[in-house]
């Protein structure tokens, strides 16, 4: 193969490996925005359940 078309090649590979990774970058953002999200819907649900405990009449 002449060093032109390795040359190719190697271009053509870099480009798919740069596209893997930024579909596993993509992910990773989407993973975190997720986690992001249950956590502030767990917070909203602990904090519900703090405030209903502290309206709850003494027995």
């Amino acid at each position: 193969m002449s060093n032109q078309a390795e040359s190719v090649k190697e271009r053509g590979e870099i480009g798919k490996s740069l596209e893997s990774l930024k579909v596993t970058v993509a992910i990773g953002l989407a993973t975190q925005e997720e986690l992001r999200n249950a956590a502030a819907k767990q917070a909203e649900k602990e904090q519900e359940q703090q405030l209903q405990l502290s309206l709850k009449p003494d027995d």
